[in-house]
C-alpha cells in the first residue's frame, strides 16, 4: 500500500528557501569510517551512516575514562548516569544509553555519521569499554548518487508486498520514499540529500550538482545479512521509462504503469497467468532503466572489503557476528 504525505505548509517552505545555503570548494568528509573519494561525474559512494552496539559496560566504574573520552552525562538517576552524549562543539556525534529493560549494565552505543578521526579514537575506546555480550543491533548503509546522468528523484523501490510512503514537495515533486514500516527490520528510505542539506544550511561542495540517497537500514537479526540485503535493495532500485518504451503496446503499457504507481494492484488481475507475465515483465526490467542500479552494485562490490574491516575497527569482537552472513 502507497501512503502519501502532505507537503511542508508554505509558511516553512518559504522559511527554508530564504535560507542562506553554505558553499565550500572543500569535499564533504566520509560517513562512519571511511572518506569521500575524488568527485567524479556519475558517482556513487558507498558508506556506513549509522551503528548501533549494544554491550555489557560498568559504567559507574569506568565513569571517569568515559568522562575523559569527552562524553558529558545527561541524565542520572539516584547516583546512576543513564545517558552520556559525545560532542563536537554543537554537533552530538554519538549517544551512550542505559538499557532499562534488559539489565542495569547492558548499554547502547548508537552512532551518527561525519566523524573526525578523533570521534573514531573516542567511540572505538568507548567500545572496548564494554565487558562482553557485544553485538551490532543496527546498520544503516547509504548509498549516495553524485552528479548522475539520471537525476530528479524519479526512481522507486519495486518491492512486491511492502508498504511504501511518499513525501512529497509543495509542486508534487518526491523529497523522500519510504519502504518497509517504521519498526520493520528491514527498511529502505530514498531521499534528496542536497536538498536536505541546503535546508539545515550545511556545508555543500560547490561541485554537487544533484545528490541522492538510498539508504538500507537493518534490525536485529537482519544485520548478519548486511551484504544479501544491500544486494536486493539495489535490485528493486529502478527508474520507470515505460512511457517511452516501443516494446510495450497499448493495454500492456498501460497496465505495468498502473501497477508500478500502485504495486498492489497486481493482485486485481483476473488470473494467475496474467500477474506472472507481469511480475516476469517487471523482474526483467522491461520499461526500466537500470544504470543507478548497477553503478551501486558495482561500488558496493568494490567496496565489501572495506565495509567490513570499518566494522573491525570499531571492535574487533564482532568478528564472529561480522562473517555470519547467510
Amino acid at each position: 500500500m502507497t501512503t502519501i504525505k502532505k507537503q511542508n505548509s508554505a509558511k516553512n517552505i518559504h522559511h527554508q528557501n530564504k535560507a542562506k545555503t553554505n558553499y565550500s570548494n572543500k569535499q564533504v568528509k566520509g560517513l562512519l569510517f571511511a572518506p569521500y573519494g575524488e568527485l567524479k561525474k556519475n558517482t556513487c559512494l558507498v558508506n556506513w551512516d549509522r551503528i548501533t552496539i549494544v554491550g555489557n559496560l560498568l559504567a559507574e566504574l569506568n565513569k571517569s575514562t568515559l568522562l575523559r573520552l569527552g562524553w558529558k552525562e545527561k541524565e542520572n538517576i539516584k547516583g546512576y548516569a543513564q545517558q552520556f552524549e559525545l560532542m563536537r562543539k554543537r554537533k552530538r556525534v554519538a549517544t551512550l544509553i542505559r538499557n532499562k529493560h534488559s539489565g542495569c549494565n547492558l548499554w547502547r552505543l548508537d552512532t551518527s555519521n561525519h566523524l573526525t578521526e578523533s570521534d573514531k579514537e573516542k567511540l572505538t575506546k568507548t567500545a572496548q569499554l564494554m565487558q562482553d555480550n557485544i553485538h551490532i543491533t543496527r546498520l544503516d548503509l547509504a548509498f549516495d548518487f553524485i552528479n548522475c546522468e539520471y537525476s530528479g528523484m524519479k526512481h522507486k523501490f519495486y518491492k512486491s508486498g511492502t508498504s511504501q510512503a511518499l513525501f512529497l514537495d509543495r509542486r508534487g515533486t518526491l523529497e523522500t520514499l519510504y519502504t518497509g514500516k517504521q519498526y520493520s527490520s528491514i527498511r529502505y528510505c530514498y531521499y534528496n540529500k542536497l536538498k536536505e542539506r541546503k535546508q539545515k544550511r550545511a556545508c555543500i561542495p560547490e561541485d554537487y550538482e544533484t545528490w541522492e540517497r538510498i539508504e538500507l537500514r537493518l534490525k536485529g537479526q537482519k544485520v548478519n545479512e548486511w551484504i544479501t540485503q544491500a544486494t536486493k535493495m539495489l535490485k528493486c532500485f529502478k527508474l520507470p521509462t515505460i512511457e517511452t518504451n516501443s516494446q510495450l503496446k497499448g493495454t500492456t503499457k498501460l497496465i505495468l504503469i498502473s501497477i508500478i504507481e500502485q504495486p498492489e494492484r497486481i493482485n486485481n488481475l483476473s488470473s494467475k497467468r496474467t500477474r506472472a507475465k507481469y511480475r516476469k515483465l517487471i523482474k526483467k526490467y522491461n520499461g526500466f532503466n537500470t544504470d543507478l542500479q548497477e553503478l551501486a552494485l558495482d561500488e558496493l562490490n568494490k567496496r565489501i572489503p572495506e565495509l567490513n574491516k570499518e566494522l573491525l575497527d570499531f571492535d574487533s569482537r564482532l568478528i564472529t557476528q561480522l562473517f555470519s552472513i547467510d
